[in-house]
């Protein structure tokens, strides 16, 4: 389930808080559609979001899913890469169509899922999240070896794709948003 990344001044958001300082009580308007506890009254999410908490919220994990899935159903190219270099870029297969279409729809829907996850709460820092979970889906695209990437004519390097995940992984929990000063 994905959460949203909160700006610093409005620190809330469900998530594993990993961190062994008391929590400070959340105002009535972060309570909002809370989770449900054992006895059926609203629970607040937490009101602060820690590294670990960004990094699972920066990875569009249900996207990357999405895409998994339909480029496991687009058949390898049977031809020699050398063979067929010169006509993919002439004439495109229907299963390159697909590779391209789910391209497209996943990087789209990095931002209307992004939109809509945050317009629960009505959290202004969508476009940065839905910014960064269109970079991890590229990254994700690349590190899989996507048969999309053929038709653009990108080879995977290995030790590349191992760098680019591992320090999007690493990097991406430091990104706060810092919610607008009002005024």
């Amino acid at each position: 389930m994905p959460r949203s990344v909160y700006p610093v001044e409005r620190a809330s958001g469900a998530g594993v808080t990993i961190s062994s300082q008391a929590v400070p009580a959340p105002t009535a308007a972060q309570i909002g559609d809370g989770l449900q506890g054992d006895d059926g009254t609203p629970t607040p999410p937490p009101t602060t979001q820690h590294y670990l908490d960004r990094v699972q919220n920066y990875i569009p994990a249900e996207i990357v899913a999405f895409f998994i899935f339909v480029n496991s159903l687009i058949a390898g190219d049977p031809e020699s890469p050398e063979a067929g270099a010169g006509s993919a870029a002439t004439q495109l297969s229907p299963d390159n169509w697909v590779g391209i279409a789910a391209l497209v729809i996943g990087l789209v829907g990095c931002w209307v899922y992004s939109k809509a996850v945050s317009a629960k709460d009505g959290n202004p820092a969508w476009k940065l999240q839905a910014l960064l979970w269109s970079i991890a889906f590229l990254i994700w695209i690349y590190a899989i070896d996507a048969k999309v990437l053929e038709v653009f004519d990108i080879d995977l390097v290995p030790s590349v794709s191992g760098l680019l995940l591992a320090g999007f992984t690493l990097l991406s929990g430091f990104i706060v948003p810092a919610k607008a000063k009002a005024g």
